[in-house]
């Protein structure tokens, strides 16, 4: 049996073409999502479930803090893992990327999004909301973050419409960063680099397949039903979620940066938000929402672009070299 420090040595071996090893690396992908499915799907029940009346002030501020608290599991459980397999962080991705990468990551996401808008706004599905007068200048996801329209605010929808972008493109985006890099951490900087080791095919296909089950006990929360339409709505946000995933996972292999996979996914939570709030229609969920239609083709349009193009091949090719150096 070769040694790790032999194999290292041998440029002809990588550790992907190492038995022993794939096996190791298939052996802890599949503890970590079980890990971490657990530890989501406990704590969701617990808060929303199981947690006793006697503690209900704590349960509802727990509550509040759910999207954070569950953005950052994947994250902490990844970090757990590498202490207790000795796995150190060098293969997470902390280089910042070339700049194309993070233009990739932001204007790509924004482009996509806002042609989805854009052509429910042609076919008349969905209209400038007037909610942009009653709702505050920014709500963030967590309790405390709240800024109300400044007196100074003019009465147009336009203006509004602006000084609410320059929002998004800044505390907003902030925000979603913030939470964003605990799933990216998990997802992207942990999973999927270890998808790639172990041999499996269709690693960021795989990657995204699982980070869009993870999400059921968020869907649960948020909609706290089981009738047809949830179901309906389940599903297309499980697809769209495995788009997206295929484009982040493309950036965080084709940039070797964790940093440029967050951008995109802040980018995606911030901007997605602020055209929900922009527009409105009372059917807007089933076309342009996060479980809508047109926004499944579009990225699901993007990820088909990125795997026929070769773009996908060429940036796990390269992940595969840069973890065996």
């Amino acid at each position: 049996m070769l040694r790790r420090d032999t194999i290292e040595k041998m440029p002809h071996i990588t550790l992907e073409q190492t038995p022993v090893n794939r096996d190791r690396v298939r052996w802890q992908i599949i503890l970590y999502v079980i890990a971490t499915y657990s530890i989501t799907y406990f704590l969701a029940q617990y808060l929303f479930v199981w947690m006793p009346a006697s503690t209900r002030n704590l349960a509802n501020k727990a509550r509040e803090w759910w999207p954070f608290i569950l953005m950052w599991l994947p994250g902490l459980t990844a970090f757990l893992f590498r202490f207790l397999f000795r796995q150190g962080f060098h293969d997470v991705g902390w280089r910042i990327g070339k700049r194309k990468f993070w233009v990739w990551a932001v204007g790509g996401t924004i482009l996509v999004i806002s042609l989805v808008f854009l052509c429910a706004y042609l076919v008349g599905i969905v209209h400038l909301s007037p909610k942009i007068y009653l709702n505050p200048l920014w709500q963030g996801r967590t309790v405390g973050f709240r800024i109300p329209w400044p007196d100074w605010t003019p009465d147009s929808k336009t203006a509004r419409v602006l000084i609410r972008l320059g929002v998004v493109c800044t505390l907003v985006l902030t925000e979603c960063f913030a939470q964003a890099l605990g799933e990216e951490l998990g997802w992207r900087g942990y999973l999927q680099t270890r998808l790639v080791q172990s041999g499996w095919r269709f690693p960021i296909l795989l990657c995204g397949l699982i980070w869009a089950g993870w999400h059921f006990p968020f869907l649960w929360v948020i909609w706290d039903s089981y009738s047809p339409e949830s179901i309906v709505r389940a599903f297309l946000f499980t697809l769209n979620i495995v788009f997206v995933g295929i484009f982040i996972g493309w950036l965080r292999l084709a940039s070797e940066s964790v940093w440029v996979a967050t951008i995109m996914h802040a980018a995606h939570n911030a901007f997605f938000g602020f055209y929900t709030v922009t527009f409105q229609s009372g059917t807007d969920w089933i076309w342009v929402s996060e479980a809508g239609i047109f926004t499944t083709l579009a990225y699901g349009s993007l990820a088909l672009w990125l795997f026929r193009s070769g773009k996908v091949k060429a940036a796990k090719e390269l992940s595969a070299k840069s973890v065996a150096t």
